[in-house]
């Protein structure tokens, strides 16, 4: 509260930085370890601040794993620089409790958001709610999965946005009752680096391949 926690120094989070109501970081941000937690707990909407302001692996700002729960809408807005992301997975929700968040990238403008792990939204008994941004550029990219729960909801934004799937690590799609999406693009580090389907998934405008390998998997297909 007040004027917020100054991490003097870039100190560095190895744990959990737990923003709760009135929580603020101001005006230095941490480095975040690998494996360490930036939780948005909010309960009530939240503007990004200092917290999470980079995309440069290793530098203050850049988070590792994000999570945001217990009601929390966490707003970006256009000033965000661009890129930014983090390096880990983003977490829309709680996946084992009734504990629901929002992640609103609506006003983010063209900054794309980059997430180097999976994004998982909704959980078990919780609902994930994912904005994407009304502007063209304002894309999602994903280093891992997609995984969307039956609780999980999903808006792709005016004019729809695209979901691209990156990076070096096989990733997986898993959605309750199947994934629609307006464009999607697969662009892998290497042919081998795979794309598997877990469940079956539609595309309403655009699909592009520029490199990685799709595995449909059982009885799913793109349609």
């Amino acid at each position: 509260s007040g004027s917020g926690v100054d991490f003097i120094n870039n100190a560095r989070i190895n744990g959990i930085l737990l923003i709760n109501n009135l929580g603020l970081v101001n005006p230095n941000a941490p480095k975040y370890a690998t494996g360490s937690q930036l939780i948005y707990n909010t309960g009530g909407a939240y503007t990004r601040n200092n917290e999470w302001d980079n995309n440069t692996t290793g530098a203050a700002g850049y988070p590792y794993h994000v999570v945001i729960k217990n009601g929390t809408t966490l707003n970006f807005t256009a000033a965000t620089p661009s890129p930014i992301g983090c390096a880990g997975d983003v977490t829309i929700g709680n996946p084992s409790a009734a504990d629901a968040g929002t992640f609103n990238l609506a006003t983010v403008g063209a900054t794309p958001l980059y997430i180097g792990g999976s994004l998982l939204i909704g959980g078990a008994s919780s609902t994930g709610t994912l904005n994407m941004s009304n502007s063209v550029g304002g894309d999602v990219y994903i280093g891992k999965d997609w995984t969307r729960t039956a609780t999980g909801i999903v808006n792709f934004g005016t004019g729809s946005r695209s979901v691209i799937f990156n990076g070096s690590s096989d990733g997986t799609i898993t959605a309750d009752g199947g994934q629609v999406f307006p464009y999607m693009y697969v662009d892998k580090a290497a042919k081998p680096n795979k794309l598997t389907l877990a469940d079956e998934v539609s595309i309403t405008d655009e699909i592009g391949f520029t490199q990685g390998t799709v595995d449909l998997g059982t009885n799913n297909k793109f349609i």
